[in-house]
């Protein structure tokens, strides 16, 4: 009887005939935290490499024995390591300390090079070097250097229809690039994702969006930041994107008072304390001009900058119609503006969608005058003195003007007109500049003839 029997192993020669080792990872890692970081320096990080060991068919060879070495002193956690099932050595070289090994850019090739040298040998014969600097001091590579930019100043709140790519390029002190390390990123509104890579060019690119929240309206600051867990320092760069809307901001104030303590008037001018105050109205406004409700205005009052009496906002999210309603309370002090000064020196009255850095933001002057505002003075003047009867052909333009006591044109307010003859609107409101101007014609009847009484 003959017995046959069948072994499928491919024989050791096959496996390991034309062996290649190929370094597929090289990256310097702090000696306390194995974080990545951007180079070899003694006593603060070390070398971790990660070789692969393949046939001449590209298949990875199992249990191969792979001797490292080095030209610099130092020491490997592991100097004959075995190859895993993907064909997968680890090892990392930490050198002495006081160690120093840097290339110098004056010399070209690999014979040339000055730097750290690791040999990677397998079977004697098959062998790849891996090529690095060592440092010797933290101040030869520290501080690290970004160059943050985006490709955009300002995105839309449209929940992230709009983005900005915010690029961060990492270089040490010798202006290297740092490659493959971990940047932190953070901002105050919108969202970025908190961390990101960077290539072999030392260059990572972030997306930065809105949540598509009114929290978000305004000037966002993106935060990138590196820390050395060798070094225990952190470098932190900072760079700016407006979020904006396409709503439209429109914000209109009234100077009021109270006839009998509920109804409201409108007069001249804020006076100081409770005798008129002012009345704000904010407006949001979508791009057809219709309001929009829900939308969140906030407000403040200033003079020259600084804060300045209260606001009394009955709420801070817009109705039906798209309105927010406030009163400014002086807080029992009179603020005027100064002739000649190029600065508004009065209250400013400002409204904005998001936060006080936001594009879309509205303002109003305001002035509150002392109580000796009053009594208003009224001027009154015709463009003619005489019309004739005839039936309104001929007419003369009245024009009514109101002051109060500092000469400051009262806007906004209803005057009452009446004539003994001919004819003449009974009302009229003055403008901006506190002027009424109106018609006054004849009946053309017999009985206009004569002095008219305006």
């Amino acid at each position: 009887m003959i017995n046959w029997g069948c072994d499928d192993r491919i024989p050791e020669e096959t496996l390991t005939s034309n062996a290649t080792i190929t370094i597929t990872e090289k990256q310097a890692i702090s000696d306390i935290d194995p974080i990545n970081v951007g180079e070899v320096v003694s006593g603060f990080s070390k070398m971790r490499i990660v070789a692969t060991l393949e046939n001449g068919s590209n298949q990875a060879i199992k249990d191969g024995i792979i001797t490292f070495s080095c030209d610099q002193a130092g020491s490997f956690d592991v100097i004959s390591p075995t190859t895993d099932v993907d064909g997968e050595v680890f090892v990392i070289f930490d050198p002495d300390d006081a160690v120093e090994a840097v290339d110098k850019l004056s010399t070209v090739g690999e014979d040339q090079f000055e730097g750290a040298t690791i040999t990677v040998t397998y079977n004697k014969n098959v062998t790849t070097k891996v090529q690095f600097n060592i440092y010797d001091e933290q101040e030869d590579v520290w501080p690290y250097v970004f160059n943050i930019s985006s490709d955009v100043s300002s995105i839309q709140l449209d929940n992230g229809l709009t983005t900005a790519e915010i690029e961060v390029q990492v270089f040490n002190k010798n202006y290297t690039p740092v490659d493959d390390v971990i940047l932190s990123f953070s901002s105050d509104k919108g969202f970025i994702e908190s961390d990101g890579t960077t290539d072999s060019s030392g260059t990572v690119k972030m997306i930065f969006r809105d949540n598509g929240t009114q929290e978000d309206i305004g000037l966002a600051s993106i935060y990138c930041s590196f820390t050395h867990p060798g070094f225990n320092k952190t470098i932190t760069d900072t760079i700016t994107v407006m979020i904006g809307t396409n709503s439209n901001l429109v914000l209109d104030t009234t100077p009021i008072s109270y006839l009998d303590g509920t109804t409201q008037i409108v007069v001249g001018e804020d006076i100081i304390g409770d005798i008129a105050v002012t009345r704000i109205v904010a407006t949001v406004l979508d791009t057809s001009g219709s309001g929009i409700s829900g939308q969140l205005v906030n407000l403040k009052a200033t003079v020259l900058g600084a804060a300045v009496g209260s606001l009394e906002i009955t709420s801070n999210e817009t109705d039906g119609q798209g309105n927010v309603y406030a009163y400014f309370d002086d807080g029992g002090n009179s603020y005027l503006d100064i002739a000649g000064t190029t600065e508004f020196d009065g209250v400013v009255i400002t409204a904005y969608l998001g936060d006080s850095t936001s594009a879309t933001a509205a303002i109003s002057n305001v002035n509150v005058y002392p109580s000796d505002a009053w009594p208003y003075v009224l001027y009154l003047n015709s463009d003619v003195d005489q019309i004739l009867l005839d039936n309104g052909i001929t007419t003369a333009q009245i024009e009514a003007r109101v002051e109060n006591q500092y000469n400051a044109p009262i806007q906004n307010v209803t005057l009452y007109f009446e004539s003994d003859a001919g004819t003449i609107n009974s009302t009229g409101v003055t403008g901006s500049d506190g002027v009424v101007t109106l018609t006054f014609s004849d009946n053309g009847t017999q009985e206009d003839i004569g002095l008219a009484n305006i």
